[in-house]
């Protein structure tokens, strides 16, 4: 699936819906979606993921939490894990210099090229997550 700089709720609730299909086919039913306070994290995509459950008749075999982090909480947005770890591994000591290009051509081949975190590092972080949420 293709992103986009700007989504819109159906196309969030359709990368949703991909994450349910592929993980549920491995045999996981609960699944937490951590949101941040775009628009399209709201009542509109929402909806719309419970339509594309009911049309596909999986409206009572996952259960989806939502949590929603408060506004300005980069701690609580495991984006930002990435975003570090990025910069951290391939984005220190750049020219000043660089073109945006110059920087993407850097960085793609690389991140594409690596798992940037083992799983139980993942949970890690979203277990730090919801710990400073509760």
């Amino acid at each position: 699936m293709e992103t986009n700089s700007v989504a819109t709720a159906m196309e969030v609730s359709a990368f949703l819906m991909t994450l349910v299909f592929h993980y549920s086919a491995l045999g996981i039913n609960k699944f937490t979606f951590w949101l941040d306070n775009a628009k399209t994290h709201k009542k509109k995509m929402k909806n719309s993921l419970a339509l594309h459950l009911k049309d596909f008749g999986m409206e009572d075999q996952v259960e989806i939490e939502f949590v929603h982090i408060p506004p300005y909480s980069p701690k609580m947005n495991a984006a930002e894990f990435f975003i570090q770890i990025i910069r951290k591994r391939f984005l220190k000591n750049l020219p000043i210099n660089q073109t945006m290009e110059q920087v993407l051509d850097r960085l793609l081949p690389n991140v594409h090229a690596q798992q940037l975190l083992k799983p139980e590092q993942m949970k890690n972080i979203l277990a730090r997550i919801k710990r400073i949420s509760s």
